[in-house]
């Protein structure tokens, strides 16, 4: 995704910060989140659907599938 998208994305992760956080909080909740629940939100906000399959819950096998990840591996020796 392009560099901007990724920076907004970002920022909107950094706004929830002290809300309540609950692993059982629904994809449509608004004012429960947890942590993979975070990262699709900030894209969807952004038009990035990384999880479309509208299930109950985000999680991050679907999201790791998804043809807008990108799969990051640790460099060794760093």
């Amino acid at each position: 995704l392009p560099p901007d998208v990724k920076q907004r994305a970002v920022e909107r992760e950094k706004s929830l910060v002290g809300l309540p956080f609950h692993m059982l909080a629904s994809r449509r909740s608004t004012s429960l989140f947890y942590c993979s629940k975070i990262a699709w939100w900030a894209y969807a906000e952004e038009g990035y659907d990384l999880d479309p399959d509208g299930a109950f819950w985000v999680v991050p096998d679907r999201m790791a599938e998804s043809d807008l990840v990108e799969s990051i591996s640790p460099t060794r020796g760093q």
